[in-house]
């Protein structure tokens, strides 16, 4: 948690954290459970098996970098947005491809078309968990 909050760079007491750790997971789970997002166990693989080749090509770059090394948050950021983008297109033209791009990615760890944000979750995420659910060599 620590780590995260330094890179953030925001100011912040850790003890203060640590002691409300607890009342979040409680609150998150009585008040918003519809909120939580609950990793997958197991490969998306009917998912998967229905994007274009595009987009498994984009995943597979994706799983590629994310394996070779440890990665700043914004080296994460600058990759989960650049994968999808065209150079030949305007910001607000790839937009919707980078939100697509996020999309199968949330389908693809949590079942779900939106979820945390993604390069922060990227970058705390157990990195083996991640790379498991990415891992669709076979297809």
């Amino acid at each position: 948690m620590e780590i995260i909050l330094k890179e953030s760079e925001e100011s912040y007491n850790p003890s203060s954290i640590e002691s409300r750790l607890p009342m979040i997971k409680t609150w998150l789970a009585k008040y918003n459970e519809g909120k939580m997002f609950v990793l997958r166990d197991t490969l998306n693989e009917p998912y998967y098996d229905n994007l274009s080749e595009t987009e498994k090509r984009q995943i597979k770059g994706l799983r590629s970098k994310l394996a070779e090394n440890k990665m700043s948050l914004k080296e994460i950021e600058l990759l989960v947005y650049g994968i999808p983008k065209d150079k030949n297109l305007s910001i607000d033209e790839n937009k919707p491809r980078q939100r697509r791009f996020f999309e199968i990615l949330y389908q693809l760890f949590m079942d779900s078309d939106t979820g945390p944000r993604l390069p922060t979750f990227l970058w705390v995420i157990n990195r083996d968990k991640i790379l498991s659910l990415l891992n669709f060599e076979n297809h």
